[in-house]
């Protein structure tokens, strides 16, 4: 990569591990219909930090109900 660009890789995080497979327990594991949003939020603030697109984890907390120990940040 040119200099001064660095790569988001949330995923590589244990935390972030536990999240996403708690976020997909807690929201997928029923077999009602689902809409697919494809779309990009690799914010450092946001899904850059959490590994769950378009959610910070101030609403990681508020509105999904999964606290975590990342740091507090809205986006």
């Amino acid at each position: 990569l040119p200099s001064g660009i660095d790569v988001l890789n949330p995923y590589s995080d244990s935390q972030v591990q536990f999240l996403v497979n708690s976020f997909c327990e807690k929201f997928y594991s029923t077999n009602r219909p689902r809409i697919l949003m494809v779309g990009i939020n690799p914010g450092r603030k946001g899904g850059g930090l959490t590994g769950i697109p378009f959610t910070d984890t101030f609403a990681l907390n508020e509105s999904c109900g999964l606290s975590t120990d990342l740091p507090q940040s809205r986006e």
